[in-house]
């Protein structure tokens, strides 16, 4: 975590979010969503928006890191 403004400006806990990544032959970092940062107190509601694209745009069997690699940023955030 870090520290992050809310929307009245003052800084509180949240965090930088980066979305994605795998382990294996094709490890990598998730995806950093640029100026993306998320308080604590709306990371549950976040997350549940992400996961609730996730389920509505995905192909198939999917998964979760190649669903992120090539989602539309709107979706992500």
């Amino acid at each position: 975590g870090s520290l992050v403004p809310d929307t009245d400006g003052e800084m509180v806990e949240g965090f930088q979010v980066h979305l994605g990544g795998r382990l294996g032959p094709d490890a990598g970092f998730g995806r950093k969503l640029r100026a993306l940062k998320v308080t604590a107190d709306e990371m549950p509601a976040y997350v549940e928006r992400v996961l609730q694209n996730f389920s509505d745009e995905r192909d198939g069997g999917e998964s979760f890191a190649d669903w992120v690699e090539r989602a539309q940023e709107e979706s992500l955030r």
